[in-house]
C-alpha cells in the first residue's frame, strides 16, 4: 500500500502516526506521505503515486472530495474522515464512492477502531486486485504456451502430410500405434483406496475437474478419481483436442455442444464454467477446432426458448 494522508490538524496527524504501525503490518506498506492541503497533495502525487488516499473532508484550500473527482481515473482507493458525523456528507459519500468513513471527533479507542477498519478494507481491495492481476498474467502465459504448442503441432502434422522428416513425431500406420495414440493411462484410486494404472480412451473423456492435488475425470463410462494434478494431465493431452477453460477444468473440445461467454454445455448435458481469464483462449481453440464460420461451431448452436417454442441463436455470446 502506498498511502497518502491529507490532514491539516496536527493532533489528528499525531494520532495517525502513532496508530498506523499498530494497525497495519510494515510489509503491507510501501510508503506513507503526509500533506496538509489539496495543493500539497497534488504536488506529492506527481512523485509519490499513491494507490490509497486518506483525506480530511474540510481542508484549508477546499473540500477533500475535489481530489476524488480529479483522481477518479487513477485506480486509487479513497478513505475520508471528518470531525462531523457521516450523516453530514451522505450525498457526497455516495457520489464519491469512498470505501470508508472515519469520524475524528470521537474517543481515541473509537477513532482507532474506525481507522483500522478503513485501512483493512483498503488493503483487502488492493490484495484482490493483485490476485486478479496475477491470474490474468498466468492465463496470458498459459495462452502463449498453448499457442506455441498448437503451432508446433500444426507444423509437424503438415510435415507428416508432406512426407518430410519430423523427429519425435513419426506416426505409424500400424494398428498398435494407432491404438496407443487413442488411449491414456492414468493413476486412479479404486473403491478400496488402492491406486492402480487405468486406461482411458481419449474420445471417451468429457472433462476433468481439479480437486486439490487430484482430479475428478468424467468420461462416458463414469467418474474416476485420478491421483495427479490437473496441470500434469494437461501436459499429457493434445492442445488441439483438449483445452483449459478454467483453472479447475479441462474439457474435450469435441464434447462441447453449445457455448456461451461463461459456460460450455457438453454432450452429457453437464455444464462447465468458463473463467474470465480463459475466455480468449477458449474462443480461439473452439473456433480452430470447429471452424469459426461453421454451422457446427458451439457458439452458433441454437437452444430452445423457455417459452414460445422458438429457438434462439447463440452467436451473440461470442467471447
Amino acid at each position: 500500500m502506498r498511502l497518502l494522508i491529507i490532514e491539516d490538524t496536527p493532533q489528528t496527524i499525531t494520532h495517525i502516526q502513532c496508530l498506523l504501525p499498530r494497525l497495519i503490518d510494515e510489509e503491507d506498506v510501501a510508503g506513507v506521505c503526509y500533506v496538509s492541503s489539496l495543493t500539497e497533495a497534488r504536488n506529492c502525487a506527481e512523485i509519490f503515486t499513491p494507490n490509497t488516499v486518506l483525506f480530511d473532508i474540510n481542508l484549508p484550500d477546499g473540500s477533500g472530495f475535489e481530489i476524488v473527482s480529479e483522481w477518479h481515473d487513477r485506480n486509487i482507493t479513497f478513505l475520508c474522515m471528518s470531525a462531523y458525523p457521516r450523516e453530514h456528507y451522505i450525498d457526497e459519500l455516495l457520489s464519491a464512492e469512498c470505501l470508508a468513513f472515519v469520524e475524528k471527533d470521537v474517543a481515541m479507542v473509537r477513532f482507532r477502531d474506525q481507522l483500522y477498519a478503513a485501512l483493512q478494507k483498503a488493503l483487502q481491495k488492493l490484495l484482490k486486485k493483485r490476485s486478479e492481476l496475477q491470474d490474468y498474467i498466468d492465463a496470458l502465459e498459459h495462452g502463449r504456451k498453448l499457442e506455441r504448442r498448437l503451432k508446433e503441432t500444426e507444423a509437424k502434422l503438415l510435415a507428416v502430410k508432406q512426407g518430410l522428416p519430423t523427429p519425435g513425431f513419426q506416426p505409424s500406420n500400424e494398428p498398435i500405434d494407432r491404438f496407443q495414440r487413442s488411449i491414456i493411462k492414468l493413476p486412479v484410486q479404486s473403491s478400496n483406496g488402492q491406486e492402480m494404472l487405468t486406461m482411458f480412451f481419449l474420445e471417451s473423456i468429457l472433462y476433468a475437474e481439479a480437486d486439490g492435488k487430484d482430479i475428478h475425470l468424467v468420461s462416458q463410462g463414469g467418474t474416476a478419481l485420478v491421483k495427479m494434478p490437473l496441470g500434469e494431465l494437461e501436459e499429457r493431452l493434445s492442445p488441439k483436442d483438449f483445452m483449459r477453460c478454467h483453472k479447475s477444468y479441462i474439457v474435450r473440445v469435441s464434447a462441447i455442444q453449445r457455448a456461451t461467454a461463461t459456460e460450455l454445455f457438453l454432450s452429457n448435458d453437464e455444464t462447465v464454467p468458463v473463467a474470465r481469464s480463459y475466455k480468449e483462449t477458449t474462443k480461439i481453440t473452439i473456433n480452430a477446432h470447429f471452424g469459426e464460420d461453421s454451422a457446427n461451431n458451439p457458439f452458433r448452436a441454437k437452444r430452445s426458448r423457455s417459452s414460445g417454442g422458438g429457438v434462439e441463436n447463440n452467436i451473440g455470446c461470442l467471447l
